[in-house]
């Protein structure tokens, strides 16, 4: 009988789209998450190009925008937790990478430390997942 989409839907709440799945040969729920980050992106570029992201007393600056997805796919692929302060350090070196300087909305260097020093190797931005 194979595999049948049950449903997709987008959540409100974080924004993924997720579609189930139920596997008849296996009787597995097979679940895939996908975020579209390209709103983000554009954004991002927007208010990296609009000023340098600091206020008008330059107390505090504006550095990077994360959407859960990429948050999701960091704590997975190189286990970087961005609400976790002692990730912090990894979180400024990964934003300072090539890979995903986009989603910083200032320009400028963030980190102390090059992203070799952190994790174990980049991966693709990707940020489909599967879940059983």
């Amino acid at each position: 009988m194979g595999i049948f989409k049950v449903r997709t839907e987008r959540a409100v709440d974080t924004g993924f789209d997720e579609t189930m799945e139920y596997d008849h040969v296996t009787d597995q729920i097979i679940t895939h998450r996908r975020f579209d980050n390209e709103p983000l992106l554009r954004k991002n570029a927007e208010m990296r190009n609009a000023d340098d992201g600091y206020t008008k007393d330059r107390t505090w600056r504006r550095v990077a925008s994360i959407s859960p997805g990429i948050a999701e796919a960091w704590l997975k692929h190189e286990n970087v937790n961005i609400y976790d302060d002692a990730d912090m350090p990894k979180v400024l070196a990964l934003l300072d990478s090539k890979e995903w300087s986009q989603l910083k909305t200032s320009d400028g260097h963030l980190s102390k430390k090059p992203l070799r020093s952190y994790v174990r190797g980049s991966f693709a931005p990707v940020v489909e997942s599967e879940n059983e």
